[in-house]
């Protein structure tokens, strides 16, 4: 399974942040709408003298809060492109930070932690006017607080996924602990009918667990417990988001070293993370998908207690099934090509998983999206490269050759090489066991494979490859030709 490149998952960070920010705006929008003053602030702030005012002398209508004035503040950062460049440079943050504070009342701290929310959840710079005032330590305290910790765990998800520094500083300042307090709590069954806050904190967790470069484990590895039993969590309905957050942690927690891995698997999750894989939507089935992909990367042992759970089968359901997605299939190529990328114990077990048909079926299969085929076509090849002779004769009895051949046209450079390396690779094992000639060689050609690589020898980045298989082209003697039937596997073998 490729990882993604720094940028892409830079990309992926910035689209999960606007989504975190619009779905917790939007929730504030919601909840203003039950408040008795909010018609009256929207009339005063949409009132042109009040804006004109505000445009040219922010810092004196703010110089001394009460309540009221934090309620307009708030009402502003709640309103489509929100001044929140202006509402920072009237120098506001420290009074508005001073009024989580206990000695306030309730109306001044939740007014208070509202509009600061409203500013941690522009741009990172926006954030950091917050958090170099100390923002972010009173947040977390406000985590123990019941009246103000969805607030508190929306801002500092707001502040942790604007950038792994903020992240860092977050975890710093204690977050966790509480935070898996509000998860435990809202996940016994008395409190799933409340599902708000479990959703609003299992997303904090999942940014708190994601990021490049990641977390430090010794910092977030305490959050596998809670995940373990957030996964067992029914994934539909309300609840659907909770263990999609859950899976995503996960992904980003066993993506390291083996010690990592092992954590995982000592948390006690494999058996349920494979039964969801058989069942599961596809939101949670890709970031599965990623996990089982970080544990094949990782020791024996760890690959094993995986089969041992069963992963092949719910692999195997996954990647013959009617419905499965396009994306899914794709994942799933890419997981397989871990194992294939093995030795030749991984790629047996492969086989005797029954992985191989079906990844062929799909490269053969006309329905079957290009993407796919090209993550397919990748994960056959890599089991030529360290697989045995009897084992390679077992994938080009059941008709690797054919599409390695047709994809010699493609312009996807990865997949070239892959296609050439494939049958460099195929070619190799019928010379180490060719009695008079090598029958893989005319099997190339029979797929019009020859004339393909004869027009790649001048390629910058196939060419010395293609070159060579020419060469074995031409030292053949067809005349002496071993007939396809002496191609069958010996299955034990393989």
């Amino acid at each position: 399974m490729r990882r993604l490149d720094p940028r892409q998952e830079n990309l992926q960070s910035m689209k999960e942040k606007r989504k975190f920010q619009r779905e917790s705006i939007l929730f504030f929008k919601e909840y203003e709408k039950n408040l008795n003053a909010e018609q009256q602030l929207m009339e005063f702030v949409a009132d042109p003298l009040f804006r004109i005012r505000f445009d040219t002398q922010a810092t004196d209508i703010f110089s001394s809060l009460c309540v009221e004035d934090v309620a307009k503040i708030r009402f502003l950062l709640s309103t489509d492109n929100p001044p929140i460049d202006k509402i920072i440079a009237s120098g506001v943050i420290p009074q508005l930070i001073e009024f989580l504070g206990e000695k306030y009342n309730p109306s001044y701290r939740l007014e208070a932690a509202s509009a600061l929310f409203g500013i941690v959840s522009g741009t990172v710079q926006q954030a950091n006017a917050v958090v170099e005032l100390g923002g972010v330590p009173i947040f977390v305290q406000l985590l123990r607080n019941d009246h103000l910790k969805k607030r508190a765990v929306f801002a500092l998800g707001c502040i942790a996924i604007s950038s792994p520094g903020f992240r860092d500083h977050v975890l710093g300042q204690g977050c966790l602990a509480p935070l898996l307090e509000i998860l435990m709590e809202h996940s016994k069954p008395s409190m799933l009918g409340e599902v708000n806050m479990l959703q609003n904190a299992s997303r904090t967790l999942a940014i708190l667990c994601f990021g490049i470069p990641p977390p430090p484990f010794d910092q977030v590895k305490h959050a596998l417990p809670t995940l373990q039993k957030l996964i067992h969590l029914e994934p539909s309905g309300a609840l659907l988001k909770v263990c999609q957050d859950a899976c995503l942690a996960l992904s980003c927690l066993s993506n390291g070293p083996t010690n990592q891995i092992q954590a995982v698997i000592d948390a006690n999750i494999l058996e349920r993370l494979v039964m969801l894989l058989s069942h599961a939507p596809k939101e949670i089935v890709d970031p599965l998908l990623r996990t089982v992909g970080n544990i094949l990367r990782g020791s024996d042992f760890q690959i094993q207690a995986l089969i041992h759970n069963h992963v092949f089968v719910s692999l195997h359901q996954l990647l013959t099934g009617k419905s499965t997605e396009s994306s899914v299939l794709k994942e799933i190529c890419s997981t397989i090509s871990i194992m294939t990328s093995g030795d030749s114990d991984r790629i047996r077990e492969a086989i005797a998983a029954d992985l191989i048909r079906p990844l062929l079926r799909l490269q053969q299969n006309n329905d079957t999206e290009e993407e796919v085929k090209l993550e397919a076509v990748c994960a056959i090849s890599l089991a030529t490269r360290r697989g045995s002779n009897a084992q390679i004769k077992y994938l080009v009895h059941q008709g690797c050759i054919g599409p390695f051949c047709d994809f010699l046209t493609c312009q996807d450079r990865t997949t070239l090489i892959r296609c050439l390396d494939g049958l460099k690779n195929i070619i190799e094992a019928g010379e180490a066991e060719k009695a008079w000639v090598n029958p893989y060689v005319h099997m190339i050609n029979v797929y019009d494979g020859i004339s393909k690589i004869e027009k790649l020898r001048s390629h910058p980045d196939v060419g010395e490859t293609a070159e060579k298989i020419i060469n074995i082209y031409w030292r053949t003697d067809f005349s002496h030709f071993v007939n396809e039937n002496n191609l069958l596997p010996n299955l034990h073998a393989a």
